[in-house]
């Protein structure tokens, strides 16, 4: 929450909105030992960017 009232983003995003749209974002590992991450949706990336945090790490 502190994060999102840093951002001044409280009237537009809840913590219960920010776990929901985080939820879209999945991890896939392939036979062949590679992982990558599904499509990452716009609303997440745009979220991502205003609350300027790198919560997805790099594979």
């Amino acid at each position: 929450m502190n994060i999102i009232k840093k951002a001044g983003l409280t009237k537009e995003l809840s913590v219960n909105e920010l776990l929901l749209e985080l939820s879209r974002v999945y991890l896939q590992e392939y036979t062949d030992g590679k992982k990558a991450y599904t499509e990452i949706p716009k609303k997440v990336e745009n979220i991502i960017s205003k609350l300027k945090i790198d919560i997805l790490p790099k594979i």
